[in-house]
């Protein structure tokens, strides 16, 4: 009887590993299976670099090619756009400096406003107080 429970304890031991051996399998073909579609796409990507740099070299040649007025043009377009872009920074900063102005600006006037209250409520209080000693002062 114990050499039947030992037997049925090794059958699980098997099965397990069994078990464990195919999910292992199972795994590694998962695996080879994403690597074979990661070197696939790495090829692809490799021939469409490939591709890439062709046409870079077709074009390049093709400028080499074309008329100096072409490529002084070209030059002059290039130089335009980059004077473009620096005014547009240059607006930008500017625009940048103006708001921030503003801004400050903005909260030296509510500043302003808050003081002008306050002297407003001070000078309520004392016109009242002045009032109400003109009062006294009239029925003595």
């Amino acid at each position: 009887a114990e050499y039947m429970g030992h037997l049925k304890g090794l059958a699980q031991d098997v099965a397990t590993l069994q078990k464990k051996s195919q999910d292992n399998q199972r795994q590694a073909q998962q695996a080879t299976g994403k690597a074979e579609r990661a070197t696939n796409i790495a090829l692809r990507l490799k021939n469409e670099v490939n591709e890439v740099k062709q046409n870079y070299q077709k074009l390049q040649d093709e400028l080499e090619k074309q008329p100096k007025d072409v490529l002084l043009r070209l030059k002059n377009l290039r130089e335009e756009a980059q004077n473009l872009l620096d005014k547009a920074n240059s607006s930008k900063r500017k625009l940048e400096e103006l708001e921030k102005r503003f801004g400050d600006n903005e909260r030296e006037m509510t500043s302003k406003t808050e003081e002008l209250q306050k002297l407003e409520a001070t000078a309520l209080g004392l016109l009242q107080s002045i009032q109400e000693r003109a009062i006294a002062y009239a029925t003595c």
